[in-house]
């Protein structure tokens, strides 16, 4: 009898102490063609064979998806380099860039009344944006293109759903979009586009960050999610028309609007990513993106976490 018992606990001990079962890591993404690979990874089961448990949080917008992370309810997501620069300074866990996902190169665009023809136009105006994430960043460069400033223009919030609304009503005079929400305001003969990212070539920069901590937890994880970005990418150029599908249907788009939209952006290999990485161009432009917050007051900061968001050597 005491034999058993000892055996019983023995057991009981032996169970207590073995590893509880990780779980998920829930990375948050919005709709954005470039992250769209993310999903189809998932659609494939892609995360399941590579050993690699992960969730995809869908979110609405990039600050939604950023506020996840401040309130943490999500581990990771995927962004513009600017919400990745903001979350420190806003006073959540550091996150380190595993993925380079894209660069934007005219899929972000500035969006008004065809009464406006250029940004110049725009003097005086009030235009919405999303003003706790891209979108005043954006602004900023785009206006400081034509020697402009954020003090020269009235800046609304103004969420992304609700941009064409707030065009119809004459709540602002232009809007700071991109695709899926982008074509519904174009769809409406009275706007056009007066400004791109294809402007300011290769600097709006799509991203995937995870919590420094969560990577210290899962030492393999980095790689296995650059591992499976690469398989997704794989799969998209053998088949692309399933692929391109399974994307168009997420994002609520025709497979013509997606493809176009595709080609507005350069979506980056795992040897191109490592290419970027090896030049310092990610850090650079980190700092330069904290320095364009701090001076439009979207975050108070010394920069000085910009050094650390980026891992050149385990990239």
């Amino acid at each position: 009898m005491a034999r058993t018992v000892f055996i019983f606990l023995t057991l009981i001990l032996l169970f207590s102490c073995s590893d509880p079962q990780k779980k998920p890591i829930k990375i948050a993404i919005n709709p954005w063609p470039g992250y769209e690979f993310l999903y189809l990874a998932q659609h494939l089961d892609l995360y399941n064979k590579a050993n690699l448990q992960v969730e995809i949080i869908q979110v609405s917008t990039l600050a939604d998806g950023q506020r996840a992370y401040l309130n943490g309810h999500v581990d990771g997501f995927a962004s513009t380099l600017v919400e990745a620069v903001q979350v420190e300074a806003h006073g959540a866990p550091p996150v380190e860039i595993v993925l380079l996902a894209d660069y934007s190169n005219g899929g972000d665009v500035i969006l008004a009344n065809k009464t406006f023809t250029s940004i110049n136009d725009l003097k005086g105006a009030t235009i919405g944006c999303e003003v706790n994430s891209l979108g005043l960043y954006f602004l900023a460069r785009a206006l400081e293109k034509y020697n402009l400033s954020i003090s020269d223009v009235s800046v609304k919030h103004v969420e992304q759903s609700q941009g064409l609304d707030a065009l119809n009503s004459k709540e602002i005079d232009a809007f700071i979009s991109s695709p899926p929400y982008s074509l519904k305001v174009l769809a409406d003969p009275q706007y056009q586009q007066i400004f791109s990212s294809a402007a300011i070539p290769s600097e709006i920069l799509d991203v995937v960050s995870i919590s420094k901590t969560v990577l210290i937890a899962n030492p393999d994880l980095k790689a296995k999610l650059q591992h499976v970005w690469t398989l997704a990418l794989d799969y998209h150029k053998q088949h692309p028309d399933k692929a391109n599908q399974v994307m168009a249907q997420r994002e609520g788009i025709t497979i013509e609007e997606f493809e176009d939209t595709l080609n507005d952006l350069k979506i980056l290999d795992m040897s191109e990513q490592r290419a970027i990485v090896k030049t310092n161009r990610v850090s650079e432009l980190a700092l330069s993106v904290c320095h364009t917050l701090t001076q439009v007051n979207s975050i108070s900061s010394d920069c000085a976490h910009t050094e650390h968001i980026i891992n050149m050597k385990t990239f």
